[in-house]
Order: C-alpha cells, then structure tokens, then sequence
C-alpha cells in the first residue's frame, strides 16, 4: 500500500514538472523584458484589461464582439493564444462555458483570473418580476387579458447567478482591481503603472456613473419598465432605479424560442404596463421582438449586451457601451404624448 502511494505521487509530480518549467520560463521572459501575454475572453473584459495594462501587455481578445459568449466554441487560434498566455482573464460567473475545456484542450500553464471574484451576484430569480408590480396595477398574482381570461406570468427562473455585472460600473471598478492585483503579481516590474492606471480607470468609472445617475431622471420612476429579448440588465436595473418586467426569451437560454402562450403573456403585460419599447441585446434573431411590436404598435430598440461594437461604430470601449445603451433607453422610454383613439396603447391621450 505504501509502495502505490509513493508511484501514485511520483507519477503526479512527474506530471506537473513541464507545468512548473513552462511557468518558470515564462517569468524568466518577462523579467527580460518581454510584455505580459494576456487573453480575455470577452470584448468587454479585454477593454478593461486594455485601460489597465496599457502598452505593458500583448493581449489578445477571444470572443468577437458580435458573437454570444454563452455560445462561442473556441477555434485553433484561440487556443494557440491561451497556450501561449501568461494570464487569461474571464468574465466568469457561467458566462463562458467554454472555458471548461479551455485549459485542458490548450495545455496551458497561464492562470485563470476571474475578473468576477469578489462580486455578489445576482439571481435571475432577482430579476424585479412582475408579480409585485402586477398588485398594485391589477390586484392578486394574475393579468386578465381582454376577454377575461386569466394569463399566470411566467414561472420564476431558477437560482443561478447572473453574469452580466458589467452593466454596473460598481462591478467594474471591482473588475478592475482584480485585474490590476493579477497584471502586478505576474509583473512586479510594472505593478506600478498598473497601480497608476487602475486608479485612473477608476476614476472614470465613478464620473460615468454619476452621469448616468443624473441622465436616467429624464426618465420619470414610473416609466423605468424595461422589456427585453433576455435577461441582461439586471445589475443596471438594480443601480438605476429601472425594473425587468418582462424578456421575450423563456429563460436565459438565447436558443430558445417563446411559445405562443408565453408571447401572448407578453404582450398583454406590456399592454397593461403600456410599456412603449422593446429593447434587444442580441443580434441572433430580432424578428419575434418585431413581431411583437408591429402587434401593438411600439417600438425596438437595439442594445449592446455581451460585446462591444466593431471599430468604426459606436460602443467600442466600455464607457462608450455604457452611454449608448443608456441613451437608446431614454429615447424608448421618455414620455410622449400619441394621439390615438385606443387608450391602451403606450403613451396614448384619447382623442
């Protein structure tokens, strides 16, 4: 027994050998003076990581922009990128599900920091449900549709944790920490310009937030309904003041398609919210969301949620995504005064 576990232990640390020698070579490049090779996973993670290594990092970024990170699989050069990394910063909090296989698939001795840690998240449980606004506006747990009948909301999703928390600066601030005590640990020749970013980024962060704060009262609290294709803006609901009644999407799967009984829910609690947009964060396929407006004569308005935009557009760094997507809320949601003669639509004034 003893004579197998002394094999047992040889042979683990036979394996961790080329690990430890591929980590030592590594810092040895670095103090020689070679940048710090960083991976982030997301556009939004690697914009970040770009305020705060500067010009002292070689950083490469996985996910484009326009693809969803719930959905993304890794291609040869991502992998190549990994294997090749000192760092490999992710968002975390299940929002990439390829990073399970990431490591094992690269080889790679990089550590894996995620820029997440420290955050308390949030439960798509959390996510401001209908059932407390519809007693106030209707009485009791039920809406009526037009005819009387009875239409039950939608199911509360189960408790996992939400990993968009970059809708709130306060969560990027933390982002930011965590990246800097990651770069300064892996390049103590640099920890200071790290420091001294960090600390400007920071600053940023906070007169965002304020603007954002002073910019969300063009929209009055009782409007601040937001409808969405799926579940994104929890972390920004919560710090301004806004509530996610209701998503197209069942659940948190982007795959997935809603029901005509789900759509009809919908649809009548945006009737009875007169809720006068809706907003989508995916590219993937808007056309139920349109379907849904045309039927009650509102608008869509489009987000950006997993990633930046492309160079050239609006929304390339963080705060510009910030800004953008706050923007197209107070245009969809700002008062206005629509002359019709059916009272339920969206702002309407009877004629």
């Amino acid at each position: 027994m003893r004579t197998e576990r002394w094999i047992l232990i040889l042979l683990v640390l036979v394996l961790l050998l080329p690990l430890g020698c591929q980590r030592k070579k590594k810092a040895e490049d670095i103090n020689l003076g070679r940048s710090l090779r960083v991976v982030a996973t997301t556009t939004i993670v690697g914009n970040v990581v770009q305020e705060v290594g500067k010009d002292k990092i070689e950083l490469t970024i996985l996910v484009p922009g326009e693809a969803d990170p719930h959905e993304y699989e890794l291609t040869p050069s991502d992998l190549r990128a990994v294997s090749d990394a000192d760092l490999v910063f992710i968002n975390g909090l299940g929002l990439e599900p390829f990073v399970e296989g990431m490591v094992e698939q690269s080889g790679t001795a990089a550590d894996v920091v995620s820029v997440s840690n420290g955050i308390r998240a949030r439960h798509f449980q959390e996510m401001s449900n209908y059932h407390r606004l519809a007693q106030d506006e209707i009485r009791g747990q039920f809406y009526s549709d037009t005819s009387g009948h009875q239409i039950e909301p939608d199911p509360v999703l189960p408790t996992v944790g939400d990993p968009h928390v970059w809708t709130n600066p306060h969560n990027v601030i933390v982002w930011t920490a965590n990246i800097q005590e990651a770069l300064g640990k892996h390049d103590p020749a640099n920890a200071d310009a790290y420091g001294t970013n960090a600390q400007w980024f920071k600053t940023k962060l906070l007169d965002l937030d304020g603007r954002m704060l002073r910019l969300v009262e063009e929209i009055p609290p009782l409007s601040r309904h937001l409808i969405t294709d799926h579940l994104f803006l929890g972390y920004f609901a919560d710090r301004y003041g806004f509530t996610q009644v209701g998503t197209i999407m069942p659940n948190a799967n982007m795959a997935s398609s809603p029901s005509l009984k789900q759509m009809t829910r919908l649809e009548e609690l945006i009737r009875r919210m007169k809720v006068p947009t809706i907003f989508t964060g995916s590219p993937i396929d808007e056309s139920v969301a349109q379907q849904i407006a045309n039927d009650l004569r509102i608008e869509v308005r489009r987000l950006y949620s997993g990633g930046l935009a492309s160079e050239g557009s609006r929304a390339t760094t963080y705060i510009d995504y910030m800004e953008y997507n706050l923007e197209q809320m107070i245009e969809g949601l700002k008062p206005r005064r629509v002359h019709t003669s059916d009272p339920t639509r969206p702002g309407a004034i009877q004629r």
